[in-house]
């Protein structure tokens, strides 16, 4: 370990992990709560907990309506995907796929922005996609799984987790230019707004009086802490250990979701599932160590 690392090495370790426990603690709460209740509760306790760490910086005018944009797309989009994804499919799974949008941007930015290609991010991204085929497939041909119990499921998280690559595409410039904590806060913000229009729009707010205490103590603890704390605490890493180094950790998430799935709601881990894993991990790992 490189000096003085040592404790923030331990740090990222236990962030990746309180990371992973949103997908058995959400795939927990589909069971009985819609996927769009889900995805406003998410945000609305973490808006609440960045609040703190976020007002010291207003963005400009101008910005708003791309930020709303993007607010709709990798906010209230991408969490109603990916909690209807889950729904429907294994915490496991959707672990391994929605983390796997870093293939997504390996193939989209050098349309969407121009960023350069590179063999080894090409071949980064295959072997990605290799990964995402085994868990989708569970290792039989893609002709026979469109009828099985998870096929829309893994296509929504799919979907979700390409809506997160756009979106951390575009956000690249917001974060430049005002930070990654301040400029990832107003998208939620404006992905709640939209979340709570879409809430009362659909009828579905009273659901929100029907929440039990566990379920409520359930929800604030993945808005507060898989959303937001960890999200800081990474950011705050960045500075410390380095861009590459903290990166390289989040590799760990899909792995510890995977283990916590397993333990918690007894779900089972087939060989093809963890192969797809190490496939991903390697696909990802392939292509953060790219020079860009």
């Amino acid at each position: 370990m490189a000096s003085g690392y040592g404790k923030w090495y331990v740090v990222l370790v236990v962030t990746m992990f309180l990371w992973a426990t949103f997908f058995p603690g959400s795939k927990h709460l589909t069971e009985t709560i819609s996927p769009l209740t889900l995805s406003f509760l998410r945000y609305f306790f973490a808006v609440i907990a960045l609040v703190p760490f976020s007002l010291t910086r207003r963005v400009e005018r101008a910005d708003v309506s791309r930020l709303v944009g993007l607010g709709a797309l990798g906010i209230a989009g991408f969490t109603f995907l990916l909690y209807s994804g889950l729904a429907r499919s294994t915490a496991s799974s959707s672990s391994i796929i929605v983390n796997s949008q870093a293939i997504f941007v390996a193939f989209l930015s050098p349309w969407l922005i121009k960023e350069h290609f590179t063999k080894r991010r090409i071949a980064g991204a295959l072997v990605g996609v290799a990964g995402l085929v085994l868990v989708i497939t569970n290792g039989e041909s893609l002709g026979s799984i469109v009828s099985e119990e998870y096929f829309i499921g893994d296509m929504l998280l799919i979907c979700a987790a390409l809506a997160m690559g756009i979106y951390s595409i575009y956000m690249k410039g917001y974060v430049s230019k005002y930070g990654s904590t301040t400029a990832t806060f107003y998208t939620m913000v404006f992905g709640l707004a939209l979340l709570t229009l879409a809430l009362v729009g659909y009828g579905a707010a009273p659901e929100l009086g029907d929440l039990t205490a566990p379920q409520w103590a359930i929800a604030a603890y993945i808005g507060a802490v898989p959303t937001a704390l960890v999200y800081i605490v990474f950011n705050y890493s960045l500075r410390i250990v380095g861009v590459v180094n903290a990166t390289a950790f989040k590799l760990l998430m899909p792995i510890f979701a995977v283990m916590l799935s397993i333990a918690l709601l007894s779900e089972e881990a087939t060989v093809a599932m963890l192969v797809g894993l190490a496939l991903v991990i390697g696909g990802i790992f392939t292509i953060q160590s790219t020079r860009h």
